[in-house]
């Protein structure tokens, strides 16, 4: 193999042929030996592959090895894996190493091939290229990263192929502190695991096992170090249900970390955060001389400064190296007028500081929120930060700088249900209970008014929607993205679901309160004809007409199956208040008994529903008004058989259909005092004969009963609502997921 394949240097003559890539990529690594303090790892080869049927993996791996030395700021890897099947050739032919080059190094230590029994070099640089992760610009997280793709040459079905490198180097923000992560299980099956951690004997170490225990082998080498060894044999591949909360871990892991205590944390994370001593930035100090004179109170001026912080320094974090965890100096982030939310937080912190008033840097996790205080002490626990500011006459407040357009004041203004956080203090000693939002003040409140004409008139439909606390946030932030055309057709083809012929009335209107934190859409439809003629029934003439809570409806989360072994994740929070008025054709007469004035209260795992339908005679109307609220992310498996049949039930309440017949049509010419006895079933004529006897027993007349129960059969032949039907289940299995490696 050429010298340059195996120092990661290019010549220069090779130079002007080799990709852009290629060259980049040849900077970011270099070839040489693993480490000395590396052990060689003990896949044994000899076993067979568990596969023996037609559905097969296309890669199997045999052995999975990481080797951390904590004391050098060293991790070595060593994966080997055989190729099963001609998928897995095409699929799995190359493997990535993603890493910081602000203080990571990556030392490739060869890439070998067995065929026959024989093994072979097959490391090639001019197949290397370096690429970037694509998610960063879209997140807004521009983090350093690079990521080197090796693409492995002539590998063919029943071959082994091996790959070593080494990462050196560790983020110099955590001052030499150690904590990792050991996982013990993936979505593929594994012959052998080992992760094996060398360190100083006098070195502090903490583990916490999520799932089964297993204990690691321990000894003492030279020098004052040790080693300690996780093992696992023969590890099935663990299969992932859809729909999984982001808090829940299914793969079985460890924990390692030399902090004992959240109080360590705080206080590494307290000396990063404190910008006391940094003079203000001359257009800062303007900035907050000038909130000090256009609000008179200290509330009005901490209000201020966080709508100055949301919504004029816009979300970018560029976060290489130490600044992934350090934040930016604030006088910095208010000259980019962009930060992340650490450099949003302290910039906040210092201007709330200036106007007289204690504020402190918050660590959170939007992933675990509350769970996170199941893990250990570290860093590593949080991805979010958030600030915590105290009035004088000590009233607390939360708030998530990095949001925008927030309304209320600082008793209403929305802060996320974060669980619990971790306040960066000298003084801190635990994790904070951080408060959760009403859901009462964060919901949407829908009313639509039905004016409905008869068969082959036109429908008027006005509708508007009042969006509260946080969920007005999102609408007041939505508007100001988009074309004022493309919003309103985006509203028209949401109707258009149910209603495909439905046309505007007129443009959107907007208005909102922002210090109510109340923002109002109106919207006006017509429906030219909206009755359908009622294709299941032999007599012609009788029409429907179908009523949705869409609003509702669209929140509703159908349940898979009720056998999962893993929790379902609900979108939360979630509270929708829908009212449907429908002014109805025709007279009192034609309605009456139409509608069961009915209440339904359904509680739930994790929310409830609550519907209540009235009907006023007099204006010939009828109201529906319902109420749906979740209070969980996540249904647990034990609690989806009653959760799938609430959502059934509600399903079904979410629909109402209207019956009306067309003038003219022989059901319309239909005696009043004569019912269509082929049209009752034989249940109907059953209860009929009952009723018709108690009418009978009670007023003593049998025939002036019979008439009345008849009388009424006919005026409710309007058929009761019923639901239309599901979509129906998809037929045929499953796709089999995408085969991963580890990654």
């Amino acid at each position: 193999m050429a010298l340059a394949a195996l120092t990661g240097n290019v010549s220069e003559s090779s130079a002007q042929d080799a990709p852009t890539s290629q060259l980049a990529a040849a900077h970011y690594y270099s070839v040489a030996p693993a480490p000395d303090w590396v052990t060689p790892p003990d896949a044994d080869l000899s076993r067979a592959h568990p596969f023996d049927t037609p559905i097969r993996p296309g890669i199997y791996f045999r052995q999975v090895d990481y080797q951390v030395h904590a004391e050098k700021a060293e991790e070595f890897f060593h994966f080997t894996c055989e190729y099963i099947t001609l998928a897995g050739v095409h699929d799995e032919s190359s493997f990535e190493v993603e890493f910081d080059p602000a203080y990571q190094r990556l030392v490739l230590h060869g890439v070998r091939l067995r065929r026959g029994g024989e093994w072979r070099d097959i490391l090639d640089q001019s197949s290397i290229r370096l690429t970037v992760p694509e998610a960063e610009r879209e997140i807004g997280l521009l983090d350093g990263h690079v990521t080197v793709l090796v693409n492995l040459r002539d590998v063919q079905p029943g071959d082994v192929v091996e790959y070593r490198y080494t990462l050196a180097g560790w983020n110099p923000v955590f001052d030499g502190r150690f904590f990792d992560t050991i996982p013990l299980e993936w979505e593929t099956t594994v012959q052998s695991m080992r992760y094996r951690l060398v360190k100083r004997s006098d070195r502090p170490l903490h583990t916490k096992t999520h799932g089964p225990e297993i204990k690691p082998d321990r000894r003492q080498l030279p020098d004052g170090l040790e080693e300690w060894v996780w093992r696992r044999d023969d590890i099935p591949a663990k299969y992932l249900e859809s729909k999984l909360p982001k808090w829940y871990q299914p793969f079985h892991h460890v924990e390692l970390s030399e902090l004992g205590t959240w109080q360590e944390v705080a206080a590494w994370g307290a000396k990063h955060y404190d910008f006391s001593q940094e003079p203000l930035d001359p257009g800062l100090e303007a900035e907050i001389n000038a909130i000090r004179r256009r609000h008179p109170d200290v509330e009005s001026q901490a209000l201020a400064a966080i709508r100055f912080v949301q919504d004029s320094i816009r979300y970018l974090g560029i976060e290489d190296g130490a600044n992934a965890f350090r934040p930016a100096q604030p006088s910095l982030c208010y000259q980019r007028r962009f930060g992340d939310c650490k450099d949003k937080t302290v910039l906040l912190a210092l201007m709330l500081r200036s106007l007289g008033l204690e504020s402190d840097a918050v660590c959170v996790s939007h992933s675990d929120r509350g769970t996170v205080g199941d893990r250990l002490p570290s860093p590593m626990a949080f991805d979010h930060v958030i600030a915590r500011l105290r009035l004088p006459d000590g009233r607390t407040f939360w708030c998530d700088a990095t949001m925008s357009h927030q309304g209320g004041d600082l008793a209403t203004m929305h802060f996320p249900d974060y669980g619990k956080g971790l306040v960066l203090r000298e003084d801190t000693t635990a994790l904070t209970d951080l408060p959760a939002p009403d859901p009462d003040d964060h919901r949407i409140d829908v009313v639509e008014t039905y004016r409905i004409g008869g068969v082959g008139k036109a429908t008027e439909i006005d509708i508007e929607t009042v969006y509260l606390g946080s969920e007005a946030d999102d609408i007041r932030y939505q508007v100001e993205t988009e074309e004022p055309g493309i919003v309103q057709r985006r509203y028209l083809d949401y109707y258009r679901e149910n209603h495909v012929a439905i046309e505007s009335r007129g443009p959107l209107e907007l208005m909102d309160d922002r210090e109510g934190n109340r923002l109002v859409i109106r919207e006006r439809y017509r429906l030219p004809n909206p009755w359908k003629p009622d294709a299941d029934q032999s007599e012609e003439g009788w029409h429907t007409f179908t009523i949705y809570l869409q609003a509702i409806r669209d929140q509703l989360q159908q349940v898979d199956h009720t056998r999962r072994e893993m929790p379902l994740r609900l979108s939360h929070p979630v509270h929708y208040r829908q009212t449907i008025h429908l002014d109805l054709p025709g007279t009192d007469g034609d309605w009456a008994g139409f509608f069961d004035e009915t209440r339904h209260r359904l509680p739930f795992a994790a929310g409830f529903y609550e519907q209540e339908t009235t009907y006023d005679a007099g204006k010939v109307s009828a109201t529906i008004t319902a109420n749906y609220r979740s209070d969980a992310d996540a249904v647990m498996p034990e609690d989806l058989p009653d959760y799938e049949t609430a959502m059934n039930r509600i399903y079904d309440l979410t629909s109402t259909e209207l019956w009306e017949v067309a003038p003219g049509s022989a059901a319309a010419s239909a005696p009043a005092d004569s019912p269509d006895e082929e049209s009752l079933s034989d249940e109907d004529i059953g209860r009929l004969a009952v009723v018709g006897i108690l009418a009978a027993l009670v007023a003593g007349v049998i025939g002036i009963a019979v008439g009345a129960v008849a009388t009424a059969l006919i005026v409710n032949r309007r058929r009761p609502p019923t639901p239309p039907a599901r979509p129906a289940a998809s037929s045929g299995p499953p796709p089999l997921p995408p085969m991963g490696g580890l990654r």
